[in-house]
């Protein structure tokens, strides 16, 4: 039987109780089957670490920055073919760039991202009002990494898919996403669905290594309403607005849940914490 899918990604754990594993045996002979769903008016807030490490374009220096902002995220439209609109609101934003601190105070004030799902969990339109206008490739691939296909049959623990979707960074391209359920563990307190998901596509024509994106995504959504739990992101060679060499972008997402993680992810701040010395 299907269920709803209801979940707003990126921006991009929680403790896994000992509990997980007896979870897991006891759901491991389930299907389970979703698309994506909400209701106009929904919200859902979430809290986003990202942090980037590589070398500077010259390669002179290490290049480090760290991230933590704050989001809500509201449903807008649902039309009849089924894809789901909602505004991406910033409500705080704080960067460290190579160790100097940056509060974002205008973050608030900008006007939303407006971002375009549809049932196949596949993101069909990202419109940033605040984007740099000659530097659209960072927003372009941001369409591909916070897509999350959602499986075409019933799977079960173990099942992989693979989806078809097109390179939002050239024109007829294409990207093959494949998707593992990995598992069924609790996380923030809910039981949720553990799920991989792997991505390699081209920025440009005629790339280089350096301009192929490797991304790995780790997503847990809630085993009953298939809401997005939490999101963890290893992107490499991100196709970021400033360059720079061997880039590695690390981001994890936690949606915001009254009683459980209200004051804050310790391993949100354990990404974000300095280097240490040697």
């Amino acid at each position: 039987m299907d269920r709803t899918l209801s979940r707003r990604a990126f921006c991009l754990g929680a403790a896994t109780l000992p509990a997980a594993a007896s979870f897991a045996s006891q759901d491991a002979a389930k299907t389970y089957h979703w698309s994506y769903q909400a209701r106009v008016g929904d919200i859902q807030r979430y809290r986003t670490y990202i942090r980037i490490t590589g070398r500077q374009a010259d390669d002179a220096e290490d290049l480090l920055i760290m991230m933590k902002s704050a989001s809500k995220h509201t449903i807008k439209q649902v039309a009849e073919d089924g894809v789901v609109t909602y505004d991406q609101s910033d409500e705080k934003a704080a960067f460290i760039v190579n160790g100097k601190p940056v509060e974002d105070a205008k973050a608030p004030t900008r006007p939303p991202v407006v971002v375009s799902i549809n049932r196949d969990g596949l993101i069909v339109s990202r419109v940033n009002p605040s984007a740099d206008p000659f530097n659209g490739r960072y927003e372009k691939s941001i369409i591909a990494i916070q897509s999350m296909p959602t499986p075409p049959t019933p799977v079960k623990v173990g099942a992989n898919w693979t989806t078809r979707m097109a390179n939002p960074m050239l024109k007829n391209g294409v990207i093959d996403v494949a998707t593992t359920l990995v598992g069924v563990q609790i996380v923030t307190g809910q039981p949720a669905l553990k799920l991989i998901s792997k991505m390699v596509f081209p920025t440009t024509f005629g790339a280089n290594e350096a301009e192929i994106v490797h991304s790995e995504s780790t997503y847990y959504l809630h085993a009953e309403t298939y809401d997005l739990l939490q999101a963890d992101y290893q992107i490499k060679n991100p196709a970021l607005p400033f360059p720079g060499l061997k880039v590695l972008c690390e981001v994890k997402v936690f949606r915001v849940i009254v009683g459980a993680n209200d004051t804050g992810d310790p391993d949100g701040d354990k990404l974000l914490s300095p280097p240490k010395k040697m």
